[in-house]
């Protein structure tokens, strides 16, 4: 009954690419590194309302997430490091370049023959939106927007 397309919702993902070094005003590298995602992408997704004890079974007693989403699509591109917006569109304008703060994060990938059921947890992430170098948000080690002024690579940095 979860595959339904009148149960399934629009949200939006984007996959963990790996760390970025930090460069600082004059190019040289800083020591820190950067969470690197790819560009939102769109998906249909049964996601559910809120947590219950028939998901706490699957993922585990102590998982920590508070919805679950499923697919029967068995290649859906989803992993455990993917950020989500559920319920918002990720661009803060038709430009596409820069990024609102994320809604969900992806805990626990349960796949399963023809399916894939993901632990998801609500994050609060504040601070004003703005664009970094070439277009791409980023954030602060404290989760605060901010513009990054480093040669970025391709990808948004969070």
């Amino acid at each position: 009954m979860q595959s339904l397309r009148a149960n399934q919702k629009t949200i939006y993902y984007s996959l963990y690419l790996g760390k970025t070094e930090i460069l600082d005003s004059n190019g040289c590298k800083t020591g820190e590194k950067r969470k690197t995602y790819s560009k939102p992408q769109s998906i249909r997704i049964f996601v559910s309302p809120s947590k219950g004890t028939a998901e706490v079974e699957q993922f585990g007693i102590n998982a920590d997430y508070t919805n679950v989403m499923s697919t029967f699509d068995a290649n859906c591109p989803i992993k455990e490091d993917s950020i989500l917006w559920i319920d918002q569109y990720p661009f803060a304008d038709q430009s596409e370049e820069e990024l609102v703060p994320y809604t969900h994060t992806v805990q626990r990938v349960a796949p399963w023959l023809n399916s894939k059921l993901y632990a998801i947890r609500k994050v609060s992430v504040s601070g004003q939106v703005t664009p970094g170098r070439f277009g791409r948000a980023v954030t602060n080690m404290l989760g605060e927007w901010m513009t990054d002024e480093s040669h970025l690579p391709v990808g948004y940095i969070i």
